[in-house]
């Protein structure tokens, strides 16, 4: 078995005891970087320090580091992918909706992914045969119509410079009674590790980067789902942007919305 896969599995859930008592709480925050914690660059440098110590040969890509010569990913290489914690200002502000993320990229795309909520202790964890929530299988939501649906969606709400689809014009699209009910979560990779289970049905965001995307991408297609990476791919990690995700009954209908926006 590749060592890669205990290896998301075993690191995981030792960001509780990175965080440490009380989960600090200091940040910074910047136009160019959005919200920033301590707790942030603590995870950051303890996984990729241990990344590093057990595959020497492979690259790392954090939110909290920095791109370099990474471009697409070639034969035989591996990319792990890391967001310390996804939902930063929710963390900030004390509210329980985060997650850590860390996932690693062959040539063939995402091989193994973990999300792991320190609030629940939840640990979510997929290869590209299944997806598991604390090692029971889980799947995506049965639901066949948008107008029953329960999504999430977002965009980049520090960059009102964008020419994006803004807040306002992503919520008129999908408010009811398109979908039954709309939620602003703010923590991508959670958000994704819910519709694996079924909690959601789908999620939206046409601005999120690849490590928002690429853990809760393999978390729902090996749950059943579907989804659509918007510009690039997760094989040339500095193209890749936003992303659609849900069961296969929604994909095509939250798509052919945005697409009108």
């Amino acid at each position: 078995m590749d060592p890669r896969k205990s290896f998301i599995a075993d690191i995981l859930p030792q960001v509780t005891n990175v965080l440490g008592e009380g989960f600090p709480k200091k940040f910074s925050y910047s136009y160019e970087k959005g919200c920033l914690a301590e707790a942030d660059v603590r995870i950051h440098e303890f996984i990729t320090s241990e990344i590093r110590n057990q595959f020497p040969d492979d690259q790392i890509l954090s939110e909290e580091g920095e791109f370099g010569d990474i471009s697409i990913i070639k034969q035989r290489a591996h990319l792990w992918v890391l967001d310390p914690i996804c939902g930063t200002m929710n963390f900030v502000r004390g509210l329980p909706i985060f997650a850590c993320s860390l996932c690693v990229l062959d040539e063939d795309g995402v091989l193994f992914a973990g999300i792991y909520d320190p609030t629940r202790g939840e640990l979510f964890f997929a290869d590209r045969s299944i997806t598991t929530l604390n090692g029971e299988r889980i799947s995506v939501s049965a639901t066949t119509s948008l107008s029953n649906a329960l999504i999430t969606l977002n965009c980049n709400q520090s960059d009102w410079k964008s020419k994006e689809p803004d807040l306002q014009t992503l919520v008129r699209a999908f408010a009811p009674p398109v979908t039954r009910r709309i939620h602003i979560f703010e923590s991508a990779n959670l958000e994704l590790a819910y519709v694996a289970c079924g909690r959601l049905d789908a999620y939206l965001n046409p601005m999120d980067k690849i490590w928002d995307i690429a853990g809760g991408s393999l978390m729902v297609t090996s749950a059943g789902g579907s989804v659509r990476i918007l510009k690039g791919s997760l094989s040339d990690p500095a193209k890749c942007k936003g992303v659609i995700a849900s069961n296969a009954s929604l994909l095509e209908p939250v798509s052919t919305i945005l697409r009108k926006v």
